[in-house]
């Protein structure tokens, strides 16, 4: 029952500290803007 509700809250409970979106949308949001931060700036560097 404990694992059930901790999943359910970290996993698909939206969190209004983090934008009303569940914490796994959060990751996933972070992870694309960081990965096109690196993709910008490489780019950048390489011309």
């Amino acid at each position: 029952m404990i694992e059930a509700w901790q999943r359910e809250y970290n996993e698909e409970r939206t969190h209004s500290s983090i934008g009303n979106v569940t914490p796994l949308k959060f990751i996933r949001n972070y992870q694309t803007g960081a990965q096109l931060t690196q993709e910008y700036t490489s780019s950048a560097v390489g011309q």
